[in-house]
């Protein structure tokens, strides 16, 4: 779960440079549905983003959940 502003992302039980996070990897708030790219990884428990975009608030709060590696979008379609 994170908290933090609309481009930082502050987790205390994050482990981000040992996941192996880098700059332009998408990080998805599931919360809220927005997503980002990082910026910078300035820590094991804080990363710095683009501006979050998509959602409905668009800012890192306590409690959301976040992914990386996932589309930022749902994809909806038939063969």
């Amino acid at each position: 779960m994170g908290g933090g502003t609309s481009t930082d992302l502050d987790n205390s039980g994050a482990s981000f440079l040992s996941n192996d996070i880098k700059y332009g990897d998408i990080v998805r708030n599931i919360t809220d549905g927005s997503y980002a790219y990082v910026v910078s990884v300035d820590g094991n428990t804080q990363i710095t983003t683009t501006s979050l975009t998509g959602g409905g608030d668009n800012t890192w709060t306590s409690g959301d959940a976040y992914a990386f590696h996932t589309l930022p979008r749902s994809l909806v379609g038939t063969d």
